[in-house]
This record gives C-alpha cells, structure tokens and sequence, in this order.
C-alpha cells in the first residue's frame, strides 16, 4: 500500500490544494465538543497561556507581549459623546470576553486564572487639538510609544487598557494594549467588528445585541489539558519529537552588534511591496507545484536565511489560527499556535524541488496541528540559552485573519499600522496579500540589528521573489540576492584598485637605483655594525657574481640559512642579485623540518655560516659559506650582474605550515613582490628618514616588508636578534629612535604594556606609524597601541603568503577602534571579494569566505599542483586566491575579519567561533592573552577550553616574563572568577569547560599562535559547573537550596555543579522552586535569576552577593539540622 507521501504526490494540483485546505481548517475536529465548566474560583491556564505566563515573569517589566492597537476614528463626533460610547462599547466587550478579565498567579508551584467581575473600562482622554500640526503629531507619537511600553501586572489585571487622542473634531485616535496572554492576531478582527457594530448601533439608537457566546476561553483551557493526554498526545509528541530529533545548530545570522547575554526585546520594522507581476507569478507557481501560496513565500524566505547563514538545516516558527472549532471563532483568546517548520535545504536543489519539501513538511504539520508549542518545548528539552529563543529564531506569518466587516467603514474607524514595538523573535517576516500585491513587513530586534542591514535583507528578498517568478527550476545557489547597485559596489567601486607600476623592475633593481641615488646613506644597522647603501649594494652583488661562478642561473631556488647579521641581507639580496629565487632556512628550525625543504625545493646551494653546517646535514648540497667563502666572494667584482630576470620568475619561496603536517612551499614572483612594495609605498609612504627594525624571522614573508620598504625610500633597516627582542627594556628603549615599527599582536601586545605600565609613551613622539598584523588584531590592542605611540599612524595589516605578503590594510582612527577585527581595503592592484561556499557573491554583511585577486596572487604552491587547483581558482575570468579566512563587508566597504572557517567548531549543536569567547576573555582586566580551542574530553566529547596569560603588574620584574600564578591567588582570576565573568557576557554553552593557566602562550617560528601545541598540553585545572567529580551542598544556603531542587526534581542528591535543567527541570519547575525559595529571600526573586544561575553553587553566590538572603535561611535549627543531615548523606555519596 502507498504511503501519505505517495498518494499525495498522485493528485492533481486542484485536489492537493483542496486537501491542504482541509488539513487546515479541520485539524482535531473530531474530537469532543467543548463545553461549559462548572463555576469556580479558579481555572487551570491553557498550555500557551501557561507558556507566556512564564516567559513573562521572565522579563516582567519589559512589555515583550503587548499587542498594541492604534485604531483611528475619522468621523466627527462630540468628544465627551465619543469617549462615553467608546468606554461603553470596550465594557460592553470586556464583559463579554472572560480572557480580558483574567488574573493570573503562581500558588505553591500550581498557576491558576481567576476571572474577575466585569467592570466599567476607564478611558482616559489626551486632547491635542490646541497644538499646531507638526507638535501634535509628535506629542501624539510620544504618547502611542509611552503606552506600547508599558507592562501589564498579570496577577492583578486588568489586560485591556484604552486610551482616546484627540487630534481634531473629525480625527480621533482610540489606543488600545491588549496582553499577549489574552489576545490574538484572529482576536484583533473580532474586537474591531464588534466595536464597528457596538457603534454604529449606538450612534443610530437602535439596541444593542451581539450573538451569544456559547463558550468562554476558560472553557477552551479546560477542555484543552483534558483532550490533550493519553493518545492523542502521544501521536501528537511522537511526530513533532521525530521531526525534530538531533535539532540544528540555532540560526545564525550576521548581526549588526553582539547579541546581548540575555534576549531583549526592542523592535522596530521595515515594510516594503511586492509588485503585482511578481505577486501574480508566485500564485501561478504555488497553483501549478500543487502547492499554496503560503509554502511558496515560506520556502523563498528560508532561501533567503539560508543563504545568509549558510545553514542547510532550517526551522523556521509559524503562526497557525487554531480556530478549527466552531464553538470558538467568535472567542477573544489566546488560542494561536505555532508550528515548528524544519526544511533541509541540503544539495542545492532547485527552487521547485524546495516547494516540494516545504509542501510535505506542512502537510504533516497540519496534519499535527493541536500539540501546543508550549508543550512541545519542554517535551524536547533544548539547550537553555538565555540570549535566544528555543527551537527557532525567526518567525514567518502570511496574514490571513478576518477583516473588519463595512460596520467598520460605516463608524469612521479603521485600524492603523503597527507601531514600533516588542521583537519576539530575532526576525519575524509577515506578509499579506492586498489587491493583487503583496504586502510585507519585518519586523527585527534592534539589539541585533541596525536599520540599513534591514533594509538591504528586504532588498535582497524583494530581488529573490522576482528571481523566483523569473525562473523557479534555478538551483538555489543561482538565485539572485545582490541589487545591481549592491554589485556594482562590490565588483567596480570597492575594488577600484588599478595602479600603473613597474612591474619589469625587479626589487634589487629598485634597490641598486637608490644605492645610486643615496650611496651613503646607511642602509643597514645591526648592533654595532652597519652598511650604506653603497657597500650593500657592493657587497650582495659580488656575492650575486659568486653564485654565477657555481653555475646558479634564472630560477634556480638558492637556501639562505644564516643567523640574524648583515650576513643575512647580503645573502638575501645577493640570491636575488643572481637571478635566483631565494629559500629562507630559518636556523632554529628542526633539521627534519630544514630537510624536507631542501629536498622538497631541490636547493643545489645554500648560502650559510660555517657553525651551520651541521643543522643542513645533506651532502647532494653545494655550501656557500661566508666565513670560509669570505676571501673568494670579495675578489669578485662589485658591479651589478647581466642576469635578466622577468617579472615571472620566481623571487622567493615560503614555506608554510600543511593541514596535514607537510610543509606547502608557496612561489612568489618578482612582479608580485613588486606591485605589494609598490602598493605598500602608495599606502603607507615610506621617507628617507625612516628607522625601521627588522623583526620578523626571514622564513616569514613580512620580513621583506620590514627590510625593503625603508630600503627602497632612502631609509634604514635596524636588524634586531630574539634576544634583543626579548629583552623588553632594551628593546623598549631602542624604539625610541625609531620612526616605523610592525610586529605580530603578540609583541605589540607586550610592547604596548611595558610602555603602558611604566608609563613611557611621551617617549615615543617620533613614532610615525605602527603595523600589526599577521594574526587577528583585537580592539583593546588597538587601543593601547593608540595609547603607547599617541603621535603614530596605526595601521592593520592583512595577507596570507599566497597574496604577496599583504593585499589590504586599514588605518585605525580613535572612532574605529571598536570591538570588531578590521582587515580594510584592498591596496593598489590587490581585488577582495566574498564569496559564499557555492561561489557566489554574498550581500553586505554576510560572511563568506575572502577571496584574493589582483596583481598581488602568486604563482600557487611548489609541485602541488591538487592543492593549487584547489586554492587557486578562476571566478568571472579572473585569478583568485581561496583564503580561508572568513569575512563580511561592512557598509563603507572596509572588510571585516570574522575567523578562520576551519576554526568554527560545532558544540551541543551550537556553532561556535572560538574568537569571539577570546575577545570577551581579553576585556577581563587580569587577562592579558588568551586562546580557546576544543579539545576531545573523551571519545566523540568535545569540551571548549580557554589558555590564560595573566597581566603583568607593575611590581613583576622589568624584562621577564610573568611567573605562573595559582589562579586563587588573583582576585577574580580563578577557576571561579573567570567562568562568572564569561557567563555574565556568553551563553552557557560558550563558557569553557577548563581553563590552563599558561606563562605565554606558544608560538610558531612565524609568531603567531601555535594551537597544535596548546592541543597537546595536559589540563591541569579543571572546570567550574560541569566539572569532574560531584561536589555536595556545604553553607546551609546551599543546603537549603538543594533540598528544594530535591524536591522538585524528585532526585535524592544533588552536587552543588550540576544543572537544574540537565538534572529534568523544566518551565513549571521553575515556576515551583520560585515558590518555595522565594520565602528564604527578603527580595523578590525572579525566573529569569534561576535561569542565569542553573546551579546550586552560582545561585547560592548570587543571592548571598546580592544581599537579600534574610534570617529565614539561617533561623530554623531543625532545618538546619536537617541540612547537616542532608550534607553527610550527600558527602558519602561522594566518597563513593
């Protein structure tokens, strides 16, 4: 026999539409009629009630759940007649709709309503009349907004508040605020049609008589938790639990600020139109894919969140009626639903195809219509977040509810456009079809989001929907979201980059033309000893001549390997001189690893020192041998070799690290070296009278940068040792005299403290600009490398090697040391793009991976011709670079560096960029670095785990490094201070597990962080909640709350470190231990506390800092007794 899915798929277009209908409208219609209750004083809350009250004493000052109706009366009436027949026709409602007269409270844990006795509505009036137009109009937008933001008191009601603004005789504005708790969107038509009647009935003087309610929403609510159980639920539970098992990563989207530890609710919204055209095409699509046109909008606007996220696996929320029950259409209630929609989007299937799965997805959705969210939600049990919302993070609603009848039109009264109000979600799309166009309105959290992001992600759906009309068999990688201005900016404005350079002058021949100009000039110093421009020049092309005696021609590869001295430029300079391309050998390398690059290269020669050879170990290459060398290089002449090099030969080869621990030698040519020292001199303008130190190790491409762009404008290079380097004083005190400095953040970082704590920057008044770059740059660095050299010119550095050294750079104003990682703008002759993984162009705002092109892209990677075809790609007939470094662009074009891709890791089904719980860990004043990777606790457990470098304090020693602290002995640094801190700014699963103390946090021959080695190293302290081990209730306080989790979760021990929620705590729960602790607080105690605080231990610290633990908690010696009691039980269980 068929399945469902079968015979669906074997009906016609007509029939299928005809059953979604059904499925919609007639969900659980066959199940028993609601009836009356019996008189009560109280009622139990229906399960969305239940739901919202709770999310409610969440936040129970911010009005997150007023819905806010500004209805207009644009029809002359008295105003003292107007406000008594409005005030009779909203009691007359009141009276009528028992939901409007609930109170609401939690009475030992149990939630109850009680519905209180109809009462006279007061209306207050606002009379505006007397102001002149424009300050009406803003007094009256101050008022609407004043009262959109007031909260209601669900446990004294009432839920209904009116307020009358009158504007002039014949424009009147009546505003109502309904809570969420007793109202819905289907709600809003029925108030507005029986106010129509309710009106127009009392302005004729005819009787008043509205049809007879045969239930009341307490009645629904009843009805509901007795229907709701047994088989029923567990149909209901076993479909929605299987759509929804192993649930995606929550849905991340390119936020516009970082989003707030907990959710807030600050809206506003953006409207916008559908042309009729592109309307009219959706309909036909939808009819002829059998489909309706809801399916078709919410399967284009998971297109467009997946192309914004990158997330194949989407669940999107979706309002539904529920009003599938004749006894309730006509009820003012909270009966709305919503559905939990989860699409996969995986293998870039065709737009039609992805109607298909919406298709089938709302099919079985309608079809299990009646389990409430609510419920569903505690079923499931997602992973508490406070900063987002459970299940989903966008909601999608196609407006369908009742409209007002002409009754409406015949009173004068209308309603208006929403208000700015609460975001319930981080997006909320609605959209409604009028007169052949649709309508659309997106609402956004404002804490999330700014107002031009907004409205390019409208623009990018408008551009969608009109590609969907246009050809919908497009895969969905192909649909258009750019606007042609959007690409017009990003291909042409932001990448207008052309500069004419000459690209035949090889960099030693720039070098020898300002020999020439500036012969005596000191080009060098190193220690004592120094060269000018002249003996350089001299000196590397002798050795150049020398190399030509050996038989070294255009191309060949030559290794330098020689220890920080004027040697090591002589060298450099004089391979190049040869025509040769030059392989830095850094001494300090391992053999093994000096080994597979003169093998990998086939390096004939080597250019060394005598106590050298011993480290290079291989007999097939020839040595040549300063020291030994030294009387046969200086009798060669001092004039300029005839080597002819081309632009396209090769100048140097870098070595970089693998992915899979081999090596990877990138090929740069002359030409590319060219146009980035070209570039650099544009950007930066190098002068003669520039003092530059050498820092960086020669097998790291930034040393060219450091050596040449002093050297080719009449400057000098100040060759430094680590040692040097290391010694901070010393170092320090060099720097004083000199004008242009670049180091990795690592040094800066050090340097910019030292000066910091010993207050040493008016120093540094002749500092003219400062680099840094090579790793990600953090905004704090920026800030005290602002303070440390207050007259330079700050400037961040990008480029992998495979781009020439760099490609872009960004000049850091006081105004843009913010809390983002800045790459910049591309320099001259260097294209950057973003593009997403299906090599499409993303929209402003949207990661995606960098791509380089340009003059600055070499030649690709040393007889690697897979990895080279793999990160050397062809896009719109130009060569690009795959960086790997994961971007956006902001609004002025200027690049942002969001992380490398490899390094998002995926936790608990978060996704997670380790870089962002770093930056928090920086902004703590006792951190001085920091690093988080994640790490396997065990097999297929993965724990994130932050390395910690503390501050340096003034009274540590000048010039060493910091000795390794215990962190107990720093106030607010320990196991216990630093997870606080990360709580109070992250979400829960973004708290590392453990934290390793570290003196320094290692680096790889290049600088930069060495995350291999910090995987490697054992943790020796272990995490605070979550920890190893059960550690049982110690202070009576924690005894105490430990003996009404018990309780609650009906469990006989309880450690101090364990999770309420992980332990089976729920929202009702919660709700019960509120009760019961609330009498051991002298202050009100809130949900939203025992969700900010899931432990014992954390709790107990924050009612005992927060100062509102009364005598109560310690007063009683039996329960003190019984604590006692309590602990010793739970200490035996630990011991065992």
């Amino acid at each position: 026999m068929p399945d469902f899915s079968q015979q669906f798929a074997a009906l016609s277009p007509a029939q299928r539409a005809l059953l979604i209908q059904r499925l919609q409208t007639k969900a659980g219609s066959q199940s028993q009629n609601i009836v009356r209750r019996p008189d009560t004083d109280t009622y139990p809350l229906s399960f969305a009630q239940q739901r919202l009250w709770f999310l409610n004493q969440m936040q129970p000052d911010v009005p997150l759940y007023n819905i806010v109706m500004p209805i207009e009366i644009r029809k002359e009436y008295a105003l003292d007649a107007l406000q008594y027949g409005t005030a009779w026709c909203l009691s007359t409602i009141l009276a009528r709709h028992e939901a409007l007269r609930a109170t609401f409270s939690n009475e030992g844990g149990q939630l109850i309503q009680r519905i209180v006795a109809p009462q006279p509505v007061q209306l207050p009036v606002i009379d505006l009349s007397h102001l002149a137009d424009d300050e009406r109009e803003a007094e009256a937008h101050r008022q609407l907004n004043a009262e959109t933001w007031r909260p209601f008191d669900l446990s004294s009601g009432p839920l209904l508040r009116a307020l009358l603004i009158h504007l002039q005789p014949d424009h009147n504005i009546l505003l109502l605020t309904v809570h969420h708790i007793a109202f819905d969107g289907w709600s809003v038509g029925i108030l507005m049609r029986e106010m129509a009647e309710l009106f127009v009935k009392m302005s004729a003087g005819e009787p008043v008589e509205l049809p007879a309610l045969p239930v009341q929403y307490a009645d629904f609510a009843a009805w509901q938790r007795g229907w709701l159980q047994g088989k029923v639920l567990e149909q209901q539970l076993s479909y929605w639990t299987e759509r929804l098992a192993d649930p995606p990563p929550p849905l991340t989207l390119p936020i516009s600020q970082p989003r707030p530890h907990t959710r807030t609710c600050n809206g506003a919204r953006e409207s916008f139109t559908v042309p009729a055209q592109v309307t009219a095409a959706l309909n036909q699509l939808s009819s002829g894919q059998g489909a309706t046109l809801f399916m078709t909008l919410l399967a284009a606007w998971k297109v467009l969140l997946h192309r914004y996220s990158g997330q194949s696996d989407l669940v999107v929320g979706s309002p539904i009626a529920n009003r599938n029950r004749r006894e309730i259409e006509g009820l003012i209630g909270f009966f709305v639903n919503t559905l939990a929609l989860r699409t996969s989007l995986a293998g870039d299937p065709s737009f039609v195809e992805l109607v298909g799965r919406v298709r089938e997805v709302m099919i079985g959705a309608y079809a299990h219509q009646d389990l409430p969210f609510e419920t569903l939600v505690e079923q499931l049990q997602p992973q508490r977040d406070l900063s987002t919302t459970p299940i989903f993070q966008s909601l999608f609603v196609l407006q369908n509810m009742p409209l007002p009848a002409a009754a409406s039109r015949s009173a004068g009264i209308s309603l208006v456009s929403d208000l700015d109000g609460p975001a319930h979600f981080d997006l909320t799309l609605s959209l409604m079809e009028v007169e052949g166009h649709l309508q659309g309105m997106l609402e956004y959290n404002t804490d999330l989001f700014d107002a031009a992001s907004i409205q390019r992600m409208v623009g990018h759906f408008t551009m969608l929907l009109s590609g969907i009309a246009d050809d919908p068999h497009q895969r969905l990688s192909r649909l258009p979201l750019l606007t042609p201005a959007e690409w017009q900016r990003q291909s042409v404005e932001w990448n207008a980059t052309a500069a004419p350079f000459a690209s035949d002058q090889p960099v030693h021949a720039l070098f020898a033309a300002q020999a020439a100009r500036t012969p005596d000039a000191v080009a060098v110093h190193f220690a004592n000893q120094q060269l000018t421009y002249a003996e350089l020049d001299a000196r590397a092309n002798q050795l150049a001549h020398y190399l030509h005696t050996l038989g070294v021609k255009a191309e060949d590869r030559i290794g330098l390997c020689v220890e920080r001295s004027l040697e090591l430029v002589i060298g450099l300079l004089g391979i190049l001189k040869a025509g040769a391309a030059y392989v830095p050998l850094d001494p300090t390398y391992p053999q093994d690893r000096l080994e597979f690059i003169l093998t990998d290269a086939q390096i004939p020669v080597v250019v060394t020192n005598q106590g050298l050879h011993d480290r290079l170990g291989c007999a097939a290459v020839q040595l040549v041998d300063f020291d030994r060398d030294q009387q046969q290089i200086a009798r060669q002449p001092t004039h300029a070799t005839a080597s002819a090099v081309q632009p396209d030969h090769t100048a140097y080869i870098i070595y970089t690290s693998g992915s899979t621990g081999r090596p990877k030698g990138v090929l740069v040519e002359h030409q590319q070296l060219a146009n980035t020292l070209f570039a650099s001199q544009t950007a930066f303008g190098f002068r003669a009278d520039d003092r530059m130190p050498w820092i960086a190790s020669s097998s790291f491409d930034i040393a060219l940068f450091e050596l040449f762009c002093p050297l080719l404008a009449g400057g000098s290079a100040e060759l430094m040792t680590k040692e040097q380097i290391l010694d901070l004083p010393a170092f320090a005190r060099t720097l004083q005299s000199i004008t242009v400095l670049h180091t990795l953040p690592s040094l800066m970082r050090q340097i910019a403290g030292f000066i910091r704590e010993h207050q040493l920057h008016e120093r540094y008044r002749s500092m003219r600009q400062v680099f840094v770059g090579g790793d990600a740059v953090a905004a704090d660095l920026l800030a005290e490398m602002r303070s440390a050299f207050p007259a330079a010119r700050i400037n961040v550095l990008y480029g992998p090697t495979e781009a020439a050294i760099i490609c872009a750079t960004h000049a850091v104003s006081t105004d843009q040391i913010l809390n983002k990682h800045l790459i910049g703008k591309p320099l001259s002759n260097s294209l950057l793009r973003i593009y997403d993984r299906n090599r499409q162009p993303v929209p402003e705002g949207v990661p995606g991976e960098l791509y380089i092109g340009g003059r600055s892209v070499t030649r690709g990677y040393l007889e690697r011709p897979e990895l080279t075809a793999e990160k050397f790609v062809e896009l719109d007939e130009q060569r690009w670079y795959r960086s790997g470094d994961l971007a956006r662009y902001l609004p002025d074009g200027t690049l942002e560096f969001l992380g490398r891709i490899d390094q998002q890791v995926k936790l608990r089904g978060f996704r997670i960029e380790l870089g962002e719980i770093a930056a928090v860990l920086l902004r703590h004043p006792s951190v001085r670095d920091a690093v988080v990777i994640a790490r396997e606790a065990a097999p297929g457990d993965q724990q994130l785990v932050a390395y910690v470098v503390e501050q340096r304090t003034e009274n540590q020693e000048q010039g060493t490094t910091p000795p390794l602290r215990l962190p107990q002995r720093e106030k607010g640094l320990g196991d216990e201070g630093l997870p606080s801190f990360l709580h109070a700014q992250l979400p829960d699963y973004m708290v590392p597990a453990a934290f390793v103390w570290l003196d320094a946090l290692p680096l790889t021959p290049n600088g930069k962080v060495d995350r291999k080695a910090l995987a490697a190293r054992e943790i020796v302290r272990g995490a605070p909640a979550g920890g190893i081990g059960f550690v049982a209730p110690q202070t009576e306080l924690e005894c105490a709350i430990a003996a009404i989790w018990q309780q609650v979760l009906q469990l006989e021990s309880i450690g101090v470190d364990e999770s309420f929620f992980d332990l089976g705590g729920t929202s009702l729960k919660v709700a019960a231990v509120q009760s019961k602790l609330q009498p051991l607080v002298g202050g009100e105690l809130s949900i939203l506390t025992l969700f900010q605080y899931p432990t014992i231990k954390t709790l107990a610290e924050h009612l005992s800092l927060s100062r509102i633990v009364t005598a109560t908690a310690h007063s009683s010696s039996d329960r003190a007794q019984k604590q006692k009691e309590m602990f010793q039980r739970q200490r035996s269980r630990a011991k065992r």
